[in-house]
């Protein structure tokens, strides 16, 4: 009977030990993440992503400048170091699943007291004592807390490098904005100073006629007005194109006057998109969405961690090693030393750490899902945007394509006329104008559809196969 109550007894005491563990409150309700799959975010097998989609654009210089901001970008490497930092605690987070081991080697020089527990000659005497000892422990997570701190950890890493291709993507399209802003204000700056000579062509001929009394002279001082109108826009435009050029240098980590010298190549219509393809369903690899999804998952790890928390921790200890009072005898056989030690730590009462820690995390978990949703709300919307925008884009570049083909047609005739003596050279510096004026406005509208196809690529988080474009769109 004795023994079964020295053996029960154990057993009774852990009962009651665990009985009187912390206990986590019942689990919060958190807010629902939407529904990818109603939400046509789901990946679409109909277009292959292309990571590189600036390179559709045929342009040596913009993928040039688009490598040098990837290796030189302070954001980007902002971004790096971020993913570096997450990758290391990923590194922390594994390393406290497995056992660790650890040496040590002690001297310690010590008196004990005359009235302690050793009595004389140890006690009243100094003594030194030498130890030469591995030590090892393992935290055996029965309840899964290692094994999920390290998962929240593995989900920041992931997230982090998502964000990494976030940056990138930004950063491209950035580099394609600030390029492409720049080749249209020196195609619209050459077309501006073409206007100019034919203005000033109309000014002498008009000279001409207000000497002969052919028209007033209100007709030179209209003509005056306009001439200083185009060189104001053409000292504007020179502004412009070394903000541009500044801001292409500060996006690949150059000084502000590193890009002086640079001349952007003629822009040309961005190739036609597949419209087909074209659908909510490609924003499902948009890389700040899954980063976003990626914390949901590491919030919920962190969560799980700090529920195990509340449940018993069992970890073994074990050392062996060698002992002595002198060095002489440090290194024989019968110095040496070994033990093993069990340990079960219960979290009884902890003055409500445990559970204030559940509640941070459980916070986390429900503001990781708010972000989520939040992304995925605003790329829906970004997307549709620019779908919208590129439709806008395409209608003007044809509408614009159209009036230059019709003012150059137009051109033709009064040079042929004046050529036949039909008509005179106003006429045909008028019809000059006309065209140069349809050009520019043409210009613009290539820069708005390469915007806008930027934008497109940006919007859906990659690119697409293209097909080319037109005759009538370059």
């Amino acid at each position: 009977m004795k023994r079964l109550i020295r053996q029960g007894l154990p057993l009774a005491l852990l009962g009651a030990l665990l009985a009187g563990c912390a206990t986590p409150d019942k689990a919060s309700r958190s807010p629902g993440m939407l529904d990818a799959g109603s939400l046509s975010l789901a990946d679409s097998p109909g277009l292959p992503a292309t990571e590189s989609w600036w390179t559709t654009l045929n342009d040596p210089q913009l993928n040039a400048l688009v490598r040098d901001a990837f290796e030189h970008s302070p954001t980007l490497d902002m971004a790096l170091a971020r993913l570096d930092r997450a990758r290391a605690e990923a590194g922390i987070a594994r390393s406290d699943e497995g056992p660790k081991i650890d040496a040590g080697v002690s001297a310690d020089r010590q008196r004990y007291s005359r009235y302690g527990l050793l009595p004389e000659p140890i006690g009243n005497n100094y003594f030194t004592t030498y130890s030469l000892a591995l030590k090892g422990s393992w935290d055996l997570d029965l309840w899964g807390r290692r094994r999920a701190e390290l998962d929240a950890a593995l989900g920041k890493a992931r997230a982090a490098q998502l964000d990494t291709a976030e940056a990138r993507r930004a950063i491209a399209r950035a580099v394609v904005a600030q390029y492409t802003a720049l080749q249209r204000l020196q195609t619209r700056r050459t077309l501006i100073d073409e206007r100019l000579q034919t203005l000033r062509q109309r000014q002498d001929l008009t000279r001409d006629r207000v000497r002969a009394g052919l028209v007033s002279a209100d007709a030179l001082a209209t003509l005056a007005t306009a001439r200083s109108q185009f060189e104001q826009q053409a000292n504007d435009l020179s502004h412009e194109m070394n903000t541009a050029r500044h801001a292409l240098a500060e996006l690949a980590g150059k000084p502000p006057g590193a890009l002086d010298g640079m001349t952007a190549a003629a822009p040309l219509a961005p190739p036609a998109l597949p419209r087909a393809g074209l659908t909510a369903n490609l924003l499902g690899r948009r890389p700040d969405i899954l980063a976003r999804k990626a914390e949901v998952e590491a919030a919920g790890a962190a969560t799980q961690a700090a529920r195990a928390a509340f449940y018993p921790d069992l970890s073994l200890t074990a050392f062996i090693g060698l002992s002595s009072l002198e060095t002489g005898t440090w290194m024989k056989g019968d110095a040496r030393t070994m033990g093993v030690t069990p340990a079960l730590t219960l979290p009884i009462f902890h003055s409500g750490e445990l559970k204030s820690n559940l509640a941070r995390e459980e916070a986390g978990r429900d503001m990781a899902i708010a972000s989520y949703n939040r992304t995925v709300l605003a790329a829906l919307k970004e997307a549709a945007d620019a779908l919208s925008q590129t439709d806008t884009a395409e209608r003007r570049l044809t509408e614009t394509a159209q009036a230059l083909q019709s003012a150059r047609q137009t051109r033709n005739a009064a040079q042929a006329r004046f050529k036949a003596g039909l008509s005179n050279r106003l006429a045909l510096l008028d019809a000059i104008d006309t065209e140069l004026e349809q050009a520019s406005r043409h210009t613009d509208a290539i820069a708005l559809a390469r915007l806008a196809q930027a934008d497109l690529h940006t919007a859906l988080g990659g690119g697409f196969a293209t097909r080319a474009p037109s005759q009538g769109q370059h």
